[in-house]
């Protein structure tokens, strides 16, 4: 019989799947997890506990052999954690990779291919933004403790693709644990760039890549006559808007977005032909594309949220931690608080 929960589309599998943080380190690290955990409720004194270690937490354990711990929470909204960890015995294929990653940590690639070993740790969450972001963040959080040791080397966060420095992966931990979405260190934004013909100017189009798992879209700013840095800026801040803020846009609204009095079409591309996963895609006025031939009419806006009226920050940066708070204070099977 088939599973009534098994994701039924792309989207939403991606809105179900695991994040994960692998930590990379230039020597083997021997530990315990009581280690660990100290060491994690003294740098996020406000996070969740773990009420169990499988296996007890004064065991002591080693990179340089191949195990597997699971911590289980003390409250019904955060996910179990798995950690499993070994020696650099597998290939890590960094193809792509380091074109994402690069710009902000041009070391990558090296960094993971002369990696000693390596600790993943691994939640999962309910669709929802608010459980979406809790599974993350305790991720991201227990992934700082060890980024934050003098032999480790590199984070690979799974779900946006990205190698990030431990100095950037710290830098997350921090704004995570305020309830802010660290944007660059989650997503991955992809560039292409169409050089100037005799018709059109020099063209850039900028996706996103790891906003999915939290929401079931991506953001794609296509085809813009501006530079790379812009239409990047651009994108990332949309992700900010529909993540931290909870915007909600119809398709057809426009979008007017900082250091820009251009404002900007927005269409939905659902998952299918146009688009791997339901998309929000971005039209400069002047982009070659035809909104109509390839959109159709816009649909305009959906009904208001069921949460409205119970949320009053949607719009504003405080939007998203009042989700959180909402789901640490009253979690509820089935909830989904987004």
């Amino acid at each position: 019989m088939a599973d009534p929960k098994a994701p039924t589309s792309k989207s939403a599998e991606r809105e179900s799947e695991v994040f994960s943080a692998y930590v990379f380190f230039n020597e083997a690290l021997d530990f315990t997890m009581a280690e660990v955990l100290d060491a994690y409720e003294e740098d996020y004194p406000g996070l969740p506990r773990f009420k169990d270690v499988i296996p007890p937490q004064h065991a002591h354990l080693s990179t340089a052999e191949t195990a597997t711990v699971v911590l289980l929470a003390d409250h019904p909204a955060v996910p179990s954690v798995h950690l499993f960890w070994a020696a650099n015995n597998r290939d890590w294929n960094m193809d792509g990779l380091q074109e994402r990653s690069g710009r902000l940590f041009p070391e990558a690639a090296e960094a993971v291919r002369t990696n000693q070993g390596y600790i993943s740790i691994s939640a999962g969450g309910e669709p929802g933004l608010a459980t979406r972001f809790i599974a993350a963040r305790i991720v991201t959080c227990l992934a700082a403790v060890f980024a934050g040791l003098p032999v480790a080397t590199a984070i690979y966060w799974s779900t946006g693709g990205l190698i990030c420095s431990p100095q950037h992966w710290i830098s997350a931990a921090k704004d995570a644990a305020e309830d802010k979405i660290p944007t660059f260190q989650w997503v991955a934004f992809d560039r292409t760039s169409l050089p100037a013909t005799s018709d059109l100017p020099a063209q850039v189009s900028v996706e996103s890549y790891g906003m999915a798992p939290f929401n079931g879209h991506e953001v794609c700013f296509t085809y813009a006559p501006q530079s790379l840095r812009t239409v990047g800026g651009h994108t990332a801040s949309m992700v900010w808007m529909l993540l931290q803020a909870g915007h909600q846009f119809g398709d057809g609204d426009t979008v007017g977005l900082e250091g820009s009095d251009v404002k900007h079409r927005i269409r939905l591309a659902p998952e299918g032909p146009l688009a791997a996963v339901n998309t929000w895609v971005v039209l400069h006025p002047a982009s070659p594309v035809d909104e109509m031939e390839i959109f159709g009419e816009r649909q305009g806006r959906p009904p208001p949220p069921e949460d409205v009226d119970k949320y009053t920050h949607r719009g504003d940066a405080r939007y998203l931690g009042h989700l959180v708070r909402a789901a640490m204070a009253t979690p509820t099977a089935g909830q989904r608080l987004s």
